[in-house]
């Protein structure tokens, strides 16, 4: 019975017979000193569909003697003892469907290659619950830092090695996929230069959402163990909405340019009822905060366009632009050739986050007795230091096809949006007078004369004085959890 639930669960993956040791365990070699398998366990139920813990050792005793040791990157507990794997055990957790911190694979790739290069014989042993996407963004970091893989053929190898025939991808979470591009782009850098960059989320655009979506920004805690919301959006932050047609041209760019007065004064902190209300899609814009911008088409683009690597971001609610040179190849732009109303979020208190930025957006309906159901939902990862200017700031676009789902899943449920932009401001330290520094403080505008107002936010956060702020009439800013720990 046992071995019928163990061989159902693992079904997707290939699977291992040993004849020596007399085990079939959820288990691949990818190569000849590296494994990768679910997780041991000895308890039960979980021995009833999981690899059997004694079994596991058996083999790598029998077939390894001496020469093996264990990488286990589950957040929610490795399931033992090291001791039951003779203290032969590196842990490395983070959440299971989500992709490490960044800094976090350096040092691993680093151990990996440290123990396999000490003796030919030595085995690695990867695993996470079910040995696929954890264990395989590990392994294929490995392959592209220390082996010179490309990214794609890493992907392929672990999925071939991993995963029976029509039985999907082995590393399938987009989020995970996308951080294995990057540690393809910083293994070719000569210096291999990455660092953990603070930066003040600004501004979130939604293209084409629907009503009642709830939109939060995340960010990892304790090394990565845990991922914390840091903020959610409100009715509140709501600050207007842009059009954005490539079928209308002819006043598009002076409208960019040289906004109405109207535009520039406008009242957008109307009163709110409920300060407490989820965040609902406003109907359509009355007010003059929310009169909508139209880009131009592609063909009628000026000079600094979307085929310009550092082509003009521009941002909603002001005359000025902000570049932000790209770091990916601007005709695979997912912002190209999409139209619709985008609504614009800016957040009332700062979102300090370091790195690794995560954006959630589900939609649930609420039924008697407050009981809620989620009918959508969707999320991303993107590394700042990957994705914009080391020391101004960026913009990251992604499609709703491109999000992560349910579980790490495909399936997002009904779609919400067609395509998320999420900017950005890097946070410099400031030096206090006793020779230390600080960053990613909540800086209270009311005390500040309206002129200077400005000019406060982009000094605090490093930008130079072309950078735009965050809005023409910031609003006070109210504290809130506003640092991540950075990953050692």
């Amino acid at each position: 019975m046992a071995e019928f639930l163990r061989s159902a669960v693992a079904s997707p993956r290939s699977r291992h017979y040993d004849p020596v040791a007399g085990t079939y365990l959820d288990l691949a070699y990818l190569d000849k000193n590296i494994i990768v398998c679910s997780m041991p366990t000895n308890e039960f139920p979980k021995i009833m569909y999981r690899n059997s813990l004694t079994d596991l050792r058996k083999l790598l005793t029998l077939r390894h003697g001496n020469h093996w040791h264990i990488w286990e990157f589950r957040s929610e507990g490795a399931g033992y003892n090291d001791s039951e794997f003779y203290n032969r055990v590196s842990h490395f957790p983070f959440p299971d469907h989500n992709p490490p911190p960044f800094a976090m694979l350096p040092t691993i790739i680093a151990s990996l290659h440290k123990f396999l290069s000490q003796n030919l014989e030595n085995v690695a042993v990867l695993h996470c619950k079910a040995g696929k996407g954890r264990s395989g963004t590990v392994f294929c970091s490995y392959l592209i830092a220390q082996h010179r893989w490309s990214a794609q053929s890493a992907l392929a190898h672990f999925t071939a090695r991993r995963m029976r025939a029509g039985f999907g991808e082995g590393v399938s979470i987009l989020s995970q996929r996308r951080y294995i591009s990057y540690v393809e782009r910083w293994a070719r850098d000569p210096n291999r230069e990455y660092r953990p960059i603070p930066v003040v989320v600004t501004e979130v655009r939604i293209l084409n959402a629907i009503r009642g979506l709830e939109v939060s920004v995340g960010a990892f805690k304790e090394d990565g163990r845990r991922i914390v919301q840091l903020y959610r959006f409100s009715n509140d932050d709501y600050a207007g909405e842009n059009v954005v047609a490539a079928s209308v041209v002819a006043r598009s760019q002076s409208q960019i340019d040289t906004p109405s007065e109207d535009a520039e004064d406008g009242d957008n902190n109307e009163e709110n009822d409920d300060d407490n209300a989820e965040f609902a899609w406003p109907a359509t814009p009355t007010t003059p905060a929310q009169r909508a911008f139209v880009l131009p088409s592609d063909d009628d683009r000026p000079p600094s366009s979307p085929s310009d690597p550092t082509a003009p971001l521009y941002r909603s609610g002001s005359s000025r632009s902000v570049e932000y040179a790209h770091l990916h190849d601007p005709k695979q732009h997912p912002a190209r050739h999409m139209d619709g109303t985008e609504i614009v979020l800016r957040p009332r208190a700062d979102i300090h986050v370091t790195a690794d930025v995560n954006i959630r957006v589900e939609r649930k309906f609420y039924g008697p007795a407050g009981l809620s159901f989620l009918s959508a939902t969707s999320y991303v990862w993107f590394n700042v230091f990957f994705e914009g200017d080391h020391d101004t700031g960026g913009t990251f676009v992604v499609k709703w096809e491109d999000m992560d789902g349910f579980k790490g899943t495909k399936n997002r449920g009904g779609k919400t949006f067609d395509r998320i932009a999420i900017d950005w401001l890097v946070c410099h330290p400031m030096e206090n007078p006793d020779g230390t520094t600080v960053r990613g403080e909540s800086i209270d505008l009311a005390r500040i004369p309206s002129d200077d107002a400005t000019q406060t936010i982009r000094s605090h956060c490093g930008a130079s004085s072309s950078t735009e702020s965050r809005s023409d009439t910031t609003p006070k800013l109210s504290p809130t959890e506003t640092t991540t720990e950075t990953p050692s």
